[in-house]
Formats: C-alpha cells, sequence, structure tokens
C-alpha cells in the first residue's frame, strides 16, 4: 500500500525539506523495515535500506538485539547500524570496551549505555586515546570527551593553534591508526563471514 509510504511514488522519490531523495521504491522492502519498528519518516532519512536485501536487514536487526542484546529502540531510531558490516560493528565494540574502556573481556557492561559510540571510528577514538594519554589527561572518567572535534581536544592541549591547524594535527594523528585499522578489518571480516558459513552463527555472540 504506496499510502502508507506517501512521498514515494514507483518512479519518483522523496522530498524531505528542499532535499529531494531518488529512490527506487519496494513495497516488500519498506513492509519490512516498518514490521521492524521503523517509521516512516526513518525510513527516508535512509533510503538506501529499502534497496537492502530484506532478509538480510531482519538478520542484521536480530543480530544486533537478540544477540548484543541492543534495545530495540536504539536500533530503530539508529538505522543507520543496519546499514553496518555487523560482524564489523561488533569488533568496533569489542575493541571500545577492551582498548578504550580497558575492562576485562568477562566484565559485563550494558552496550546500550554507549550508544553514541556506535558510529564512531576505532581508528578514530584510539587516535584520542593516544593523545590524551601522551598529555597525562584521563579520560576514562568523562569518557564522553572523546567525542569531542579535534579542533577542541587539540586546543585544550596548543591553545595557540587555530581551528584549522587543531583540525590538521588530529588527522594526522588519526592517519596513523586508519591505515592499519581499515586494512585489518578487511581481513577481519572475510574471517568472521567464513567463520559464519561453517558455525551457522556470527563470531562474537557477546561484547
Amino acid at each position: 500500500m504506496l499510502s502508507s509510504f506517501d512521498c514515494l511514488g514507483l518512479e519518483g522519490g522523496c522530498r524531505s525539506g528542499q532535499l529531494e531523495i531518488p529512490i527506487i521504491f519496494n513495497q516488500n522492502n519498506f513492509d519490512n523495515l516498518s514490521s521492524l519498528g521503523i517509521t516512516s519518516h526513518k525510513i527516508i532519512s535512509r533510503p538506501e535500506l529499502l534497496g537492502r536485501n530484506p532478509g538480510t536487514v531482519s538478520n542484521y536487526y536480530r543480530y544486533f538485539t537478540n544477540v548484543l542484546l541492543l534495545k530495540e529502540g536504539i536500533v530503530q531510531n539508529l538505522q543507520q547500524l543496519l546499514s553496518e558490516n555487523p560482524d564489523s560493528f561488533a569488533k568496533k565494540m569489542r575493541i571500545f570496551k577492551l582498548d578504550i574502556l580497558g575492562l576485562k573481556r568477562n566484565y559485563e557492561f550494558d552496550l546500550n549505555d554507549y550508544r553514541s559510540f556506535f558510529l564512531r571510528s576505532p581508528a578514530t577514538l584510539m587516535a584520542k586515546k593516544r593523545h590524551y594519554t601522551e598529555n597525562k589527561i584521563n579520560y576514562k572518567s568523562k569518557i564522553w570527551i572523546l567525542i569531542e572535534p579535534w579542533k577542541v581536544l587539540i586546543k585544550k592541549i596548543k591553545k595557540s593553534l587555530s581551528d584549522d591547524e587543531a583540525n590538521k594535527e588530529g588527522r594526522r594523528i588519526t592517519q596513523l591508526y586508519k591505515q592499519r585499522y581499515d586494512d585489518w578489518m578487511k581481513d577481519y571480516r572475510k574471517w568472521a563471514k567464513d567463520f559464519a558459513l561453517r558455525r551457522e552463527r556470527r563470531l562474537i555472540i557477546r561484547i
């Protein structure tokens, strides 16, 4: 029923404010996203989800909610997660737990409390951790400062720098981690995919 998404036409697109988003509409995909509790407004904001296999999207959703125990409301409102590779996400949050928070592998913690970090780059977080550690600043007691932009973080130490200079310095620090992380994660995703095919479950079942 196209009336359930009345801004879309079979050959048209959706206008949100002044932005027109071209979409190839697929009713089955839309109905599947709706069945997962994602509202029409959220689907409009992530129209690429309409082009994804509904079975794959549902599998991702069940992995996030049933295995990693993310709250359904978080996944529904942070639907970008359904566009992520779930193995990459799980490994990213494992890195966050062990290397950023410094927690033990068997330590129980609620992943839902850290939703602000779900879409953050591990390379960037590790670079920011390095920045604070080298400058003897305890970030663990106020972990949210790792979300602050580089121009803010760098200028806490080097107050004379301009915003552009601080951002450039942040990118330089991040680049040391990014290439290494990207190459490693590419291999990890392949390994995790092979594991899932052999064992019929995803590699990480507990963060």
